[in-house]
């Protein structure tokens, strides 16, 4: 179980082995797919999603240095929000973080219109650890990158309803909550979508 994995790789040493159910996200990439573990409350999910063609337009003339490489600036649209990268041809692989790719070169940093979120690597190195099997991956319920999307919105704009709703009825309760403008705000804790809204909004 997950104390007696943790118990282990603490006495032997091994503090990077040690499971950590802390409700990070991880995208499985593989050459035609990916697959995304993430949950929505207490709910953990799985999706499959084809590797996409992004149709980044490339401006060669807008370079910056990152980690002492030269890179190139690439925008596109995807998945509802426009990206700014920045990739570097002196690293010839085709791949970023989260599910960018399909530049030649390694995306080093990623910024969505807004600012509200970003990717920008702080260091490389090279490992021949190998990639471990996301922990306890068996436990997640499939559904589709929609599905998953609606089912974490409604999560946001409602955690204490959902809360309840999975202890049937005992879980949280909280006084009258309001906005600044007066209206009811109970039960939300999350900034609505029309301030913050997940990194991908096309599910609207």
């Amino acid at each position: 179980d997950l104390n007696e994995m943790t118990s282990n790789a603490f006495l032997g040493g091994k503090l990077d082995d040690i499971p950590r159910s802390d409700g990070s996200y991880y995208v499985v990439k593989s050459v035609d797919k990916y697959t995304y573990y993430d949950n929505s409350g207490f709910e953990k999910y799985v999706y499959e999603e084809p590797v996409a063609e992004m149709k980044w337009e490339v401006a060669e003339d807008s370079t910056k240095n990152i980690l002492g490489y030269e890179c190139i600036m690439a925008v596109v649209d995807y998945h509802g929000r426009r990206w700014t990268a920045w990739f570097t041809p002196e690293i010839p692989i085709n791949a970023g973080p989260w599910k960018f790719a399909g530049l030649p070169g390694l995306i080093l940093e990623a910024t969505a219109d807004g600012n509200q979120y970003s990717f920008v690597a702080t260091g490389l190195q090279q490992t021949d650890k190998p990639i471990t099997p996301v922990y306890l991956a068996n436990e997640y319920e499939k559904t589709d990158r929609i599905k998953f999307l609606k089912a974490r919105r409604s999560f946001l704009d409602n955690p204490l309803g959902k809360i309840n709703a999975q202890f049937a009825g005992a879980g949280v309760t909280v006084g009258k909550v309001q906005n600044e403008d007066g209206s009811d705000a109970t039960g939300s804790i999350f900034a609505p979508a029309s301030v913050v809204d997940l990194i991908e909004t096309d599910y609207h």
